[in-house]
């Protein structure tokens, strides 16, 4: 996957209430338990081991085991002077999470692109079939690795958001999709397709289209679940479509699309070639979606205004939400992380 999984990138909440300590230890979704399913009968991390046979580990194991890490690291600075700045103390691990997965996604890639080489190469003798045998194990076992290592990354940052009651928003990642595939071993070409179709799906999702914006400045996350939990309900295979902002609406959304499965795309204005007019024109592409449904609008500025009178012209249904409609800044907060 050439885009970063869960979120394709289309260009390129605190006072808290400390006696009620929040850990985000839950059942394991589907797309978790998929990451540990076995992509082939034998595994090699190096093209120079053994192949072995051994199995994956435990999907459940996993998930208690990260959720374990994070809240220890938060139960260290609760109740304490530091625990103001737990949030900014804890942030490395998640990084460690997030380059983790970065590499594991490296690694697959190269492996990737010999396997191709080798695919176009085989002059079908018996040196060049066990090669491209090995080659193809190869490449399974680290998308194997991969997979783990994306579950583990979002399961880490559901765990840090449990705990802070704040959106985790990075450049450097995003939401991921665990497509289950066979667990047999396929041939070469067979598996060179499914790469290609899973680059495909990571750039343009398939489903029906809601979009969610907002301004950078929101704090109340609970009345933005409300208005897209009955959508999700309604449309199971949505895909949300958001403005790209690092805070506030934008941010909230991606963390509701994370826990509850949904693909993102975010689509960034591009100031550097727009100008004054990167908001507008992001919104254009936006309404370039063939299969807009519905749209969250929550107040911000001239350019959700924009964005609004565009869908009603084209008869979406649009739900608006004031600033005025949040609750107070201390109530949402402890919602969110009663809720998380």
């Amino acid at each position: 996957m050439d885009k970063e999984d869960y979120i394709t990138d289309t260009d390129s909440l605190q006072d808290e209430d400390a006696a009620q300590p929040c850990h985000a230890v839950s059942d394991i979704s589907p797309a978790f338990q998929a990451a540990f399913d076995e992509l082939t009968p034998r595994s090699r991390v190096t093209i120079a081991e053994e192949a072995n046979s051994l199995p994956m580990p435990d999907a459940d194991t996993a998930a208690r085991a990260v959720d374990l890490v994070i809240a220890t690291l938060f139960d260290v600075f609760r109740d304490t002077r530091m625990e103001p700045a737990a949030p900014k103390l804890t942030t490395g691990i998640i990084l460690a999470f997030v380059n983790a997965a970065d590499r594991s996604r490296g690694e697959w890639h190269s492996a990737t692109d010999r396997l191709r080489d080798l695919h176009e190469d085989n002059d079908g003798s018996e040196v060049a079939t066990v090669e491209l045998e090995d080659q193809t194990t190869l490449c399974q076992s680290l998308e194997e690795v991969y997979n783990v290592a994306c579950a583990m990354r979002d399961r880490a940052i559901a765990a840090w958001e449990a705990e802070t009651g704040r959106a985790f928003v990075t450049t450097k990642r995003a939401s991921i999709l665990h497509a289950k595939n066979t667990a047999s071993l396929i041939d070469a070409n067979d598996y060179l397709r499914a790469i290609r179709q899973k680059q495909q799906d990571a750039v343009a999702p398939q489903g029906p289209i809601v979009i969610a914006s907002g301004g950078t400045v929101w704090h109340d996350a609970d009345i933005i679940h409300r208005a897209l939990d009955p959508i999700k309900e309604r449309i199971p295979n949505m895909v949300l479509a958001t403005t790209g902002q690092d805070s506030g609406v934008d941010a909230i959304a991606l963390a509701w699309a994370r826990r509850n499965g949904v693909h993102v795309v975010a689509f960034r204005p591009n100031f550097n070639r727009d100008g004054r007019r990167a908001g507008y024109r992001r919104n254009d592409r936006m309404l370039a979606l063939k299969t807009i449904v519905e749209a969250v609008l929550c107040e911000g500025s001239q350019v959700q205004v924009d964005l609004y009178t565009k869908l009603s012209k084209r008869g979406v249904p649009v739900h608006t939400i004031n600033s005025a409609d949040q609750a107070p800044v201390q109530q949402s907060m402890s919602k969110f992380r009663r809720s998380a």
